[in-house]
């Protein structure tokens, strides 16, 4: 489910569609867009013959992504692309077209972008908080509360930031955490977890005791908040690092 930034960034900014077909990757920029009430993606099929072959060859998966230069806002939408020849969106694509070009072009059909062809709950749950930064970040946040940037990078030690920043907005766009930006010099940004995301630390919590009866490791290469984690049930410390 896409969030309402998500949502106008997508309304007000250009696309870009990516595929690939035998290792062969192929990037095009979109202009005939729209995101429908049920929130689909949808495209015109405007001179995108490479972008329709490499969809037939790759089981129809595709990404989108989106950013505004002026924001540093960008997101990442991977999806299955149906391909249509009729119906209202259709219809639309075609008018618009026609009018922009004076009727020498036009709109063989259209692509609506699914979610992900998810055949099973797990496979939700696993692409909601699985990765290997994506836990770490929404249990850094259950033990610590509310952080800034600068604090939650610190807090993860060994991350970059494009793969933090890219981490943060996959969240954000499942509705995992929430930003709160302040006007204030210098900005100041705050990251924490919402209900949804608080509603994971107990899945990763019985994932973490799991590990931990099964995974022998060395303690000084785990993180500072996991050495705290309650993950041997000792009962010391509660979910994530918190004190119980």
């Amino acid at each position: 489910m896409l969030n309402e930034n998500v949502k106008k960034l997508l309304a007000e900014s250009m696309w870009d569609l990516a595929t690939c077909a035998g290792n062969e990757p192929n990037v095009v920029p979109v202009a005939f867009k729209d995101v429908t009430e049920d929130g689909k993606l949808v495209v015109g099929d405007v001179f995108l013959e490479t972008t329709l072959n490499n969809l037939k060859a790759d089981g129809g998966r595709i990404a989108i992504s989106v950013y505004d230069a002026k924001s540093l806002e960008g997101y990442q939408i991977k999806g299955v692309a149906k391909y249509v020849t009729e119906g209202a969106v259709v219809d639309t694509f075609k008018a618009m077209v026609e009018k922009m070009f004076n009727g020498a072009a036009t709109a063989k059909g259209a692509l609506v972008i699914l979610d992900k062809d998810i055949r099973c709950p797990l496979e939700y749950g696993l692409d909601v908080f699985g990765g290997k930064w994506n836990s770490r970040i929404i249990c850094v946040l259950a033990a610590k509360g509310t952080l800034r940037y600068s604090g939650l990078r610190n807090e993860l030690t060994n991350i970059t930031d494009a793969v933090l920043g890219a981490s943060l907005k996959i969240l954000m766009k499942n509705g995992m955490i929430n930003r709160q930006s302040y006007d204030e010099i210098p900005p100041r940004v705050e990251y924490s977890l919402t209900e949804k995301g608080m509603s994971v630390v107990p899945i990763l919590q019985s994932i973490c005791q799991w590990s931990g009866a099964y995974h022998k490791q060395d303690l000084g290469n785990v993180m500072q908040h996991c050495q705290k984690c309650d993950y041997n049930g000792s009962g010391e410390y509660g979910i994530c690092g918190g004190k119980s």
